[in-house]
């Protein structure tokens, strides 16, 4: 009843020659069980990733053959496979909607879901803050600092936009610092995206990661605490 309900719902969107944005689910499912019972972790996680992809290319050939030819009349805007849950989003007319529902290897389609991004909560303004931080308190990370734990003799890699190594809060956290000014950056730094003017040298394109890092171990030694682990070095 539930499968018919959202069929009905995907038909209605498509109703009066509009287009519609859903997902195919197939019928057909793979056989884990031999990834059940491997015992090595990076084994099992190929198993079934290849179990998955096998049974998906298999069982998605012939409705993809066909989206193909639908898409070359018209009918189908884009449609995209998937391995993971054997099905295929399509965007396309009632014509090609009607012909997959009819496959008897079609499980069940459904209207494919609208998400949106909610709009940030109103806060209030503070000039500045000089205090441990709000979520750092939430973390409840100053009572673990009171015992003598905040992170001394750790490295903290971070794989985000960056890093403004130079910043006071960050600073004295790089690993890559060696006082006064001097850095050495090598084996300290790695410029995943090739986004940094000079490859060998720490920047941030957004400041994304300067922020993470600095939730993660900054501190500029005063008042304001707004890492977690400030006794940390970070590697970037």
């Amino acid at each position: 009843a539930g499968e018919a309900r959202q069929l009905r719902s995907a038909l209605a969107e498509v109703a009066g020659g509009r287009s519609a944005t859903y997902v195919v689910v197939l019928r057909e499912r793979a056989d884990l069980t031999a990834a059940a019972v491997a015992t090595d972790r990076i084994a099992r996680g190929r198993l079934v990733y290849q179990a998955l992809k096998a049974i998906a290319d298999s069982s998605q050939r012939p409705l993809l053959e066909i989206l193909r030819a639908e898409a070359a009349l018209g009918r189908v805007q884009r449609f995209r496979s998937f391995f993971s849950v054997n099905a295929i989003a399509v965007t396309s007319n009632e014509t090609t909607l009607r012909r997959l529902a009819s496959l008897p290897q079609v499980e069940q389609i459904f209207e494919a879901p609208a998400l949106s991004v909610p709009q940030p909560m109103a806060g209030t303004a503070q000039a500045r803050v000089q205090a441990v931080e709000w979520n750092v308190a939430k973390v409840r990370a100053p009572e673990v600092w009171a015992r003598g734990f905040t992170g001394q003799g750790i490295v903290i890699a971070s794989l985000d936009t960056g890093v403004e190594y130079t910043h006071p809060a960050l600073v004295d956290h790089y690993r890559g610092a060696l006082g006064g000014g001097a850095f050495d950056h090598n084996y300290n730094w790695w410029d995943a995206t090739a986004s940094c003017p000079s490859p060998a040298v720490p920047c941030d394109d957004n400041q994304h990661g300067t922020h993470t890092t600095g939730t993660m171990a900054g501190g500029d030694g005063g008042a304001n605490q707004m890492g977690v682990a400030p006794g940390a070095n970070i590697n970037p």
